[in-house]
């Protein structure tokens, strides 16, 4: 599978259907993983009433959730690129598997730092079937993030530079004539 295409992605690549990166969701026949393998990109699940700016849907939650669902799920999760909220994440529950192996291998008692994390494993796996279990809860929980101050664009947008691309890192000639 050939890279994502940086230059689609920021809407301006110049070789269209020739370019030999992959445009998700651009070309759907060529696509052997169907239609559009980057869920989270989707950008044809728009509902008629045009109050889900968002592209939130039951539809793309199950299909991350369940469908292609990570194989490490102690991490955070939030439909959509531009979501205002996440389903779930934060600590305890955002760990990487380099920080599991830590906590055990640095524990005291690796025997109940392993039960710990099982626990824990465990609770992550009831937050997503409780969230399969009540999909429209999920994409409600989601687009009400957007009147909670700070929220997931809040913070991004925190981070840019005054007159830049929100979401994108400027490039190193662009911060060097800023100074």
């Amino acid at each position: 599978m050939a890279p994502l295409c940086k230059f689609y992605q920021q809407g301006n690549c110049r070789n269209g259907a020739n370019c030999r990166f992959e445009h998700p969701g651009a070309n759907a026949s060529s696509n052997p993983f169907g239609a559009n393998r980057f869920n989270a990109l989707n950008t044809t699940a728009r509902p008629p009433d045009g109050l889900n700016t968002y592209k939130v849907t039951r539809e793309s939650i199950k299909v991350d959730l369940a469908d292609e669902r990570p194989p490490w799920i102690l991490s955070c999760y939030g439909p959509g690129k531009d979501a205002p909220e996440q389903l779930f994440g934060g600590y305890p529950r955002e760990q990487s598997p380099e920080e599991v192996m830590l906590y055990i291998r640095g524990s005291a008692n690796p025997q109940q730092a392993i039960n710990e994390v099982t626990a824990l494993h465990n609770q992550a796996e009831q937050q997503i079937r409780t969230t399969l279990g009540n999909l429209d809860s999920a994409v409600q929980f989601v687009l009400a993030g957007a009147n909670n101050h700070p929220n997931r664009i809040d913070i991004c947008k925190q981070n840019t530079i005054e007159g830049g691309t929100p979401g994108i890192l400027p490039s190193r000639r662009a911060l060097q004539t800023t100074r």
